[in-house]
């Protein structure tokens, strides 16, 4: 089975090496998609950003993002900004966080997994 023509067996395959940290499985598995040349599902963009981030890979989740919103000119839906908002905070960029997150607010609207993803930044920057 190639995992990377299959998006739900990749998204799952991404989620539990996430869950178990199992960090080099989860770096091969984004390389052989990078590699295989496939364009991700707005589902499959999140799942990306939100292992990147999880490697400390803040560039790559960047240019997930930068690929979804600008290449592709997708919209993100309030998973997939959730997932990048995450990212940023996680990564001490909590400023851009809530830039993006004015910006795509009236687009994509907001819940409560945003604000308090921007509270939690907001306390560990003091």
């Amino acid at each position: 089975v190639n995992v990377c023509q299959e998006e739900v067996l990749l998204n799952t395959l991404i989620e539990v090496c996430m869950h178990l940290g199992q960090t080099k499985r989860l770096q091969d598995l984004l390389a052989l998609y990078d590699r295989s040349g496939n364009k991700p599902s707005q589902h499959l963009y999140g799942a990306l950003i939100k292992s990147c981030s999880q490697l400390k890979r803040m560039n790559k989740c960047k240019e997930y993002w930068q690929d979804m919103v600008v290449e592709r000119a997708m919209q993100p839906n309030d998973i997939v900004l959730g997932c990048m908002l995450d990212a940023l905070v996680c990564n001490g960029l909590v400023g851009e966080a809530v830039d993006l997150f004015k910006e795509w607010k009236p687009k994509v609207g907001a819940n409560m997994v945003m604000y308090s993803t921007l509270a939690k930044g907001f306390a560990v920057e003091g």
